[in-house]
């Protein structure tokens, strides 16, 4: 897929080396298809997932970060360190709709362990200043969901923007019309916190904009699934359970 590149004025291919693995922050709100992402890389050997860290969203932080330690207890994930973010944005009131988030809250029903594991005691955004600055190489970071964590990092620690190597966001809509309703043209993920979005392009750091132009144009289907479970390994039998739950509800 094509994204585009905020700090440059035509889009640019994205061509992520394989050398070694790609140091990943994979921070979302708690969303079906982020969940699905994250899952394809931790099966990818050119990434190496350092940290997952919940925004609020789709998701209420509180109750997805302890059902994450579960989930990867369940697919026999080690060493990743979940922390929950704010439940609100950096400024205003925006939410997504209550009946949308009990979904996410029930991680879809997905059966989980009783972990002894625990969420990180550290905030979202410390745990992303604190990955950040003890990694060897660049990190880059994930996006799926509102940009709270990452706005919320940058205010606790500017000196990690110079080790990031760029933020890869699904949100926006350029030149289609967003998915909030008639009430805004918005896209969701910006939606819910425009400031603290504002305040990640602001930056100075490489993002990269996935946004609803590109994404309305790649489908999922039950072939997908089909597929993924084809691979025979936990992870990738997850994501197919996932994505067939997914077109079941959503049709």
């Amino acid at each position: 897929m094509l994204t585009l590149a905020c700090t440059s004025s035509t889009p640019t291919p994205r061509v992520i080396p394989s050398a070694e693995p790609v140091p990943i922050i994979w921070d979302d709100d708690g969303s079906i298809d982020g969940v699905i992402a994250l899952l394809y890389f931790l099966a990818h050997p050119s990434f190496e997932v350092g940290a997952a860290t919940i925004s609020q969203g789709i998701a209420h932080p509180s109750i997805f970060a302890p059902n994450l330690v579960g989930f990867f207890e369940l697919l026999g994930v080690e060493g990743i360190p979940v922390a929950a973010g704010s439940e609100i944005p950096l400024s205003g009131n925006n939410e997504f709709p209550e009946p949308w988030r009990r979904a996410s809250d029930r991680f879809w029903d997905v059966e989980l362990p009783d972990s002894a594991k625990t969420v990180d005691e550290r905030t979202a955004a410390e745990l992303i200043v604190d990955v950040v600055q003890s990694s060897e190489q660049p990190v880059v970071i994930f996006a799926s969901g509102p940009l709270t964590n990452v706005a919320e990092a940058f205010r606790l620690d500017p000196t990690i923007k110079e080790r990031i190597k760029s933020i890869e966001i699904m949100g926006g809509a350029l030149e289609v019309r967003g998915n909030v309703g008639d009430s805004s043209p918005a896209e969701w993920n910006i939606y819910i916190d425009p400031l603290a979005a504002n305040e990640v392009f602001a930056s100075g750091v490489d993002v990269f904009l996935t946004p609803l132009d590109a994404t309305d144009k790649v489908g999922w289907t039950a072939s997908d699934a089909t597929g993924w479970a084809a691979s025979n390994n936990p992870i990738s039998d997850m994501a197919a359970q996932l994505l067939r739950g997914t077109l079941q509800a959503w049709s």
